[in-house]
């Protein structure tokens, strides 16, 4: 077990007092508008290779960011020195370097009437997890979880290696405009890839989780995944370029719905770079489809009490029966879309594709035979999607399906389209769901698509 003591060398009410340090020197040097971040995080990462450790490495990093804002220019300084002098040279610095860049009239500290309110409800989050596990214990973890895949079938030949990692992190903002608050989160993941061999060829299946607390996690469960997809795939075959039916494993679909999200950011939208420009209001993808964002998910990896401008992100329905309500929006990218912010600055906020014609009956086995005939998609690799144009095209494996059962693996083989007429021609969502990062989806039985094989 790891100590607490130890998880920190800053107190919350220490980093907040650096904050109102550095503000107060850099408005001393002239400067209307600044904002202020600290940061600090701890951690251990260990990963073990054919039952013998590959790498353990402790890691810790600190540091304060200063950005100073004055007629429409910013300059931003940084430091992993934390001291007065530390803070008294970048404050100089920032204010020095702010006369002398270019001009934008959307740059600045989020404005008051944004920032998150001093009751946010941080700790109801379940955001931050003392450490369970010190190198030692970490180790233990990842030799479990390369032990269960070598255990799970004899075709399990070699490991690519089984890796565990926890940190702890704590962050103050402040800004001129009144914002002071701070938070602490923590993570940990477990992750294992299998090789797995017939006499004639090889496979690598590969399975990983994070969660907020060690409890969350289950070494001989994922090292047990990771194996039954390297030998679940070990003969897999091309086949015939077809039109079929697709449906979408719950693992790839949460990927696909991460690019669509891609298009729905600020960022994307203000810079002409997605398909998504100006369809608020508009039907974007099937009516009975929606995406629901909720940055208030106990223990969610996802969820914060705010993001980095301070702003509360709230529980909304990004996409409401197929149509599009609203952007992934930071404060910056707010005023140059003249929109309001939605706190997003960090990005989504637990985003979950759901379906009105979802059964609660429908586990993997039932899409299998909603599917009845086709190709049941379990991975997807390269990265051929465009965000300006939604069109995408990426190499797939997985299974064929006939009458409802798998038939024989398949790789090789390539699917290509758009990605709002694969979620515009979705028949249903199941509800396997699966949680991966920011993202939550079932598998994802979409309509007829053309599939490039041999």
């Amino acid at each position: 077990m790891q100590s607490h003591h130890d998880e920190f060398t800053w107190t919350g009410a220490r980093l907040q007092a650096l904050a109102g340090q550095a503000l107060e020197r850099v408005r001393a040097l002239g400067v209307a508008q600044a904002y202020v971040a600290l940061n600090e995080s701890r951690g251990i990462s260990v990963q073990v290779r054919e039952r013998a450790v590959s790498s353990q490495v402790a890691h810790g990093h600190q540091r304060i960011t200063l950005s100073a804002f004055s007629d429409g220019r910013t300059a931003q300084v940084s430091s992993a020195n934390l001291s007065a002098d530390s803070i008294e040279r970048i404050a100089l610095a920032a204010a020095q370097a702010v006369k002398h860049v270019e001009r934008d009239e959307f740059a600045g500290p989020a404005e008051a009437r944004y920032l998150a309110a001093g009751d946010t409800p941080v700790d109801a989050l379940g955001l931050f997890h003392h450490a369970e596990w010190s190198a030692a214990d970490a180790i233990v973890r990842a030799r479990e979880t390369e032990e269960a895949a070598f255990g799970y079938s004899s075709k399990v030949v070699s490991s690519e290696g089984a890796s565990c990692n926890t940190s702890q992190m704590q962050m103050v903002i402040a800004s001129t405009e009144g914002l002071l608050r701070g938070y602490r989160a923590s993570f940990r993941s477990l992750s294992c890839a299998a090789v797995a061999s017939d006499g004639g060829s090889k496979r690598i299946g590969s399975h990983g989780l994070g969660a907020r607390s060690a409890a969350g996690l289950d070494p001989r469960a994922i090292g047990t995944q990771a194996a039954a997809y390297a030998v679940a795939q070990l003969g897999a075959q091309s086949i015939d370029t077809r039109t079929c039916a697709v449906l979408y494993d719950a693992t790839v679909a949460v990927r696909l719905l991460g690019q669509w999200l891609g298009a729905a950011s600020g960022q994307a939208v203000g810079t002409n770079a997605s398909f998504l420009a100006g369809k608020i209001g508009a039907p974007v993808i099937a009516s009975h489809l929606s995406m629901l964002e909720d940055p208030g998910i106990p223990g969610g990896l996802a969820s914060r009490p705010f993001d980095s401008d301070g702003i509360a992100g709230r529980r909304r329905a990004l996409v409401d029966g197929g149509t599009l309500t609203g952007y992934l929006l930071s404060a910056y990218w707010a005023r140059r879309l003249k929109m309001t912010p939605t706190g997003n600055a960090d990005g989504i906020g637990n985003v979950e594709l759901s379906s009105a014609a979802t059964q609660a009956g429908d586990d993997l086995a039932a899409m299998l035979r909603r599917l009845g005939t086709g190709f049941y998609v379990t991975g997807l690799s390269g990265g051929g999607f465009n965000g300006l144009t939604g069109e995408y095209s990426q190499g797939a494996e997985g299974f064929w399906v006939e009458n409802g059962e798998i038939a024989y693996p398949v790789d090789n083989v390539t699917l290509a389209g758009h990605v709002s007429t694969m979620f515009g021609d979705a028949v249903t969502v199941g509800a396997d769901r699966y949680t991966s990062g920011a993202l939550t989806s079932g598998s994802i039985l979409a309509g007829d698509m053309r599939l490039a094989g041999r």
